[in-house]
């Protein structure tokens, strides 16, 4: 069998893939059964049927019928393409209002170790529709950077008078204001009355669907 890189995957995809390679490997060449990648990747059944299907379909594995577990490995993806890392879920963040965020740890999910580079980053569950025009809606998956300062028009986690929420940051010399990406939302306009800071920038969001939830392997906390 040849290696070949994911560039025809999706990233979700690849992962799986990596998996079946990694069980095949370290079971005699025993392919891993549904059951088996929905216990190792905290997956879906509807989720791991749909990407095989799309494996099948993109010529990384094939259907063997006559065999018990009926799939082959056509081709491969390149392992060190794709190195995942837990991060923690640390309570939700409203894209709407802003509101107190529970910042109790609640689980973790896999990330690309390339998003961390060395930062110090965390997953927080949206809730509200206040971003939903760039594609954030009620319960994806922001995953966040946590730093203090950030970019003009960068979208952000921020605390205003000890309540958080999650908008872009408009920035210049004479405004500062959190901005809804939902016509139906005020803008948040800061003046010096306010208590202002920045938890972080939201470096991606994943759909439900598009999450692989892990362990950690030390537990972690972020002061936000």
């Amino acid at each position: 069998m040849g290696r070949q890189k994911e560039d025809a995957l999706t990233r979700q995809q690849a992962i799986i893939m990596q998996e079946i390679c990694r069980y095949y490997d370290a079971y005699a060449e025993q392919m891993p059964t549904i059951r088996d990648l929905k216990y190792r990747l905290q997956l879906t059944d509807s989720t791991i049927f749909f990407h095989i299907g799309e494996l099948i379909r993109k010529g990384y594995l094939a259907k063997a019928p006559l065999k018990a577990r009926n799939l082959q490995i056509l081709k491969r993806v390149e392992l060190e393409s794709v190195v995942m890392e837990a991060i923690p879920i640390l309570g939700a963040i409203v894209a709407g209002l802003p509101c107190f965020v529970e910042e109790s740890q609640a689980g973790a999910i896999m990330v690309d170790v390339a998003l961390k580079r060395n930062a110090t980053v965390f997953a927080l569950k949206v809730r509200g529709d206040s971003m939903k025009n760039i594609g954030i809606e009620e319960g994806d998956i922001a995953v966040i950077r946590h730093q203090p300062i950030a970019r003009h028009n960068d979208i952000v986690a921020a605390m205003v008078n000890n309540e958080v929420t999650l908008k872009r940051l408009f920035f210049t010399p004479d405004r500062i204001a959190l901005i809804p990406e939902n016509p139906d939302y005020d803008a948040i306009e800061l003046t010096h009355y306010d208590t202002f800071r920045i938890i972080g920038i939201m470096l991606k969001h994943l759909k439900p669907e598009e999450v692989i939830y892990g362990k950690l392997q030390h537990q972690q906390v972020c002061e936000c």
